[in-house]
C-alpha cells in the first residue's frame, strides 16, 4: 500500500517511465514556455522553440497516461505568452518577485532565438497547440476551462487587453471515465428554490389530472424580481442542455438542492505564497479538479509539483498524493509543506 504522501526528486518523464503505482487523477501546471527560469537545466519551459516545448509536453502526457487508471483524468493548466524577439541576454527586464532569483530562460526566443513562422508581437497560442498535440497523441480532450483571474498581473500594454486568464484542459484515457459532477455543482440563484418548488407542486397537480396546472401555465405566479427571471433562464437552459430529461426530473433535481452544473469559466484569484516559488497554484483552482476527478482515498499525481500545493489540497480532501519535482530546492519545499498538511482541512 502506497503511503498517503510521496515526494520524488527527478525528471518527471523518467520517473513516470519506471513508476508502477496507478493513479486516479493528475493535476499539474508545467512551467510555461519561455516565461521563467526555475534554476534547473532540465526544466520544462526553457526549450529554444515552441515545437520543442510542445513535444516535451506530449512526452510528459505519455508518462501520465502510462500511470493513469483506465477511468482516470488529467487536468492540465497552461498559460500563454507573446513572441517578443530580443537578441542577447540583456534584452528584457527581470520578471520575478524580489525575494526570488528566477529569471527568463536564457535559451528561449525571449532571449535571442529567432522563431520561424511567428511575427513580432504574435500571441504564441501555446496552450491550444499543446492541447491539439495531446489530442493527436491519443488523449480524449473533454473540456476546456477558462481560469479567470480577478487580480491579474498589471501590464503596460496599450494595443491589446490585459491578460486575465489561463487555460485548464480536461484530458482522459478513454471515452468513459470517472467524473463526479455532483461534487462541484454551483448554487442556484436565491429565487430558484422557491420558484421551482411552486413549479414541481403545480406539475404534480397536472400529473394527478388537475387541468391547467403545468409549471409554465399562465396561472403561474408572476416573477417578482430579476433573480427569479434568471432562475427561469437557468431552468430553460438546463432543459435545453438535457432534452432527454423530463421536466419533472430537472425540476426535482433543483428542488432537492443539487445545484447547477459547474460552468467552464472559473474565477479564482491568485495570491502570494510565503515560499520562494513565484508561480503557485491557488488551492481553490485545484479543489474542483480533485473533487470531480477522484474518490476519497484515491491517489493524485502532480509531476511538476513546484511548492506542492496540489499535494496539500489532495491530502486535505482525503486523497493520497505523489509529487514529482525536478528541482531539489522545490522538492524539499514540497516535503515540508506536505508534512504540515492534514486530512479534512479543506
Amino acid at each position: 500500500m502506497i503511503p498517503d504522501r510521496v515526494v520524488i526528486t527527478g525528471d518527471a518523464i523518467e520517473v513516470l517511465g519506471r513508476m508502477l503505482h496507478k493513479v486516479q487523477c493528475c493535476v499539474t501546471s508545467p512551467p510555461y514556455y519561455g516565461l521563467r527560469d526555475y534554476g534547473h537545466p532540465g526544466q520544462l519551459g526553457a526549450e529554444r522553440t515552441p515545437e520543442e516545448y510542445i513535444a516535451n509536453i506530449v512526452e510528459l502526457g505519455r508518462g501520465v497516461r502510462s500511470v493513469l487508471r483506465e477511468d482516470g483524468v488529467f487536468w492540465l493548466n497552461l498559460g500563454d505568452s507573446y513572441y517578443n524577439y530580443r537578441p542577447g541576454v540583456g534584452g528584457l527586464a527581470k520578471q520575478s518577485i524580489a525575494k526570488t532569483d528566477q529569471d527568463l530562460p536564457k535559451a528561449t526566443s525571449r532571449r535571442g532565438t529567432k522563431l520561424v513562422g511567428f511575427k513580432e508581437k504574435d500571441r504564441l497560442m501555446i496552450p491550444a497547440r499543446c492541447a491539439i498535440a495531446l489530442q493527436a497523441d491519443g488523449w480524449y480532450l473533454r473540456d476546456e476551462i477558462v481560469w479567470h483571474k480577478p487580480n491579474p498581473m498589471p501590464e503596460s500594454v496599450q494595443d491589446r487587453t490585459t491578460k486575465a486568464h489561463e487555460m485548464i484542459y480536461l484530458l482522459t484515457k478513454n471515452k468513459d471515465y470517472y467524473y463526479d459532477a455532483e461534487s462541484i455543482k454551483e448554487p442556484y440563484s436565491p429565487a430558484t428554490m422557491p420558484r421551482m418548488a411552486r413549479g414541481v407542486s403545480d406539475h404534480h397537480k397536472n400529473v394527478d389530472g388537475a387541468p391547467g396546472q403545468s409549471p409554465h401555465s399562465m396561472n403561474q405566479p408572476r416573477l417578482r424580481s430579476s433573480y427569479e427571471g434568471q432562475a427561469t433562464k437557468d431552468y430553460e437552459l438546463a432543459l435545453a442542455q438535457n432534452p432527454s430529461d423530463s421536466k419533472r426530473r430537472i425540476e426535482e433535481s433543483i428542488l432537492n438542492g443539487t445545484g447547477a452544473n459547474k460552468k467552464s469559466v472559473w474565477s479564482v484569484a491568485t495570491y502570494p505564497q510565503s515560499d520562494e516559488h513565484f508561480a503557485a497554484f491557488p488551492p481553490d483552482l485545484i479543489k474542483p479538479c480533485i473533487l470531480a476527478g477522484s474518490r476519497l482515498g484515491d491517489t493524485i499525481l502532480d509531476p511538476c509539483a513546484g511548492r506542492g500545493t496540489t499535494g496539500e489540497v489532495a491530502i486535505g480532501l482525503g486523497r493520497s498524493v505523489i509529487l514529482i519535482e525536478i528541482n531539489p530546492k522545490f522538492s524539499a519545499m514540497c516535503t515540508r509543506n506536505l508534512n504540515k498538511a492534514q486530512p479534512g482541512f479543506l
